[in-house]
């Protein structure tokens, strides 16, 4: 115990010296907590008020949560209620992240026939990224292309720079979109939130005449193609390629695709 541990600290300044170990009885823990469960998807483990600093870029922000939201809903569950749990699809992410997109798109005129279809298929949208859905495939892109739009200039500062997570930019976005974080410094122009969020629209636009010119179908299990690969790459042969399942990254149904390698550790 001995500052945060995180970057570099001064050696001569004593106050980052070695202070002891953190006691026991102070790790953070919980026993038969008043909402009846315990439950554990990758979040924070304390709140504001824990005395210590934890700190880890991999915490999450979307599981964790529609998972204690359908655990305080569900009574009486049983094994075949928790399967289903393990297999929700809801994209938290995205129920939270599109209404923001879609309303700094709101200014802009979208001409190309395409792009209003695309848009029509994600105002109709559940927020379920079920493998037969398209919306999750459109999502995907267009928020995937704006946070590297938005973040861009980040790449350029001579070393790595841990660039503000999903949860952050979805608030930046909400609050200031017009805030100087906002700004590519290389650029005449003063970009504002609806700059990046038009930028990351048109990419997913060119992206997806691209997929379905090539590719096809664009529902979501036929884009992300979830394989169950064998632990040796080489040992192709026992895998199972293009699973038919929905769900991915920070949905309670963990099982990614081709983009990413994460899954649920069922």
């Amino acid at each position: 115990m001995g500052g945060q541990g995180k970057f570099f600290m001064d050696g001569a300044d004593p106050r980052m010296e070695w202070q002891g170990y953190i006691p026991n009885e102070h790790n953070p823990s919980t026993l038969n907590p008043e909402r009846g469960f315990v439950s554990s998807a990758n979040q924070h483990p304390t709140d504001q008020t824990y005395p210590y600093y934890v700190f880890d870029n991999s915490y999450e922000h979307y599981r964790n949560r529609r998972l204690n939201g359908k655990l305080t809903e569900m009574s009486a569950i049983t094994v075949d209620d928790m399967k289903a749990l393990q297999f929700d699809d809801y994209y938290t992410l995205a129920s939270e992240a599109l209404p923001v997109l879609m309303n700094l798109l709101a200014d802009s005129t979208i001409i190309d026939p395409k792009g209003r279809e695309y848009l029509a298929e994600l105002k109709s949208w559940d927020f379920y990224a079920d493998p037969n859905q398209k919306a999750p495939t459109l999502f995907h892109i267009w928020w995937d292309e704006t946070f590297q739009h938005i973040w861009k200039e980040w790449k350029d500062f001579g070393a790595p720079v841990v660039k503000p997570n999903y949860f952050r930019t979805v608030e930046l976005l909400t609050s200031d979109s017009v805030g100087i974080v906002f700004d590519l410094k290389k650029t005449e122009q003063v970009e504002k939130a609806k700059d990046h969020v038009k930028a990351g629209f048109d990419r997913m636009l060119e992206k997806m005449k691209k997929w379905e010119t090539e590719e096809g179908d664009y529902a979501w299990a036929a884009y992300k193609k979830t394989s169950i690969q064998h632990l040796v790459p080489q040992f192709s042969s026992f895998s199972v390629k293009n699973v038919y399942t929905g769900g991915g990254s920070g949905i309670l149904n963990a099982t990614s695709g081709r983009m990413e390698r994460v899954g649920g550790l069922w």
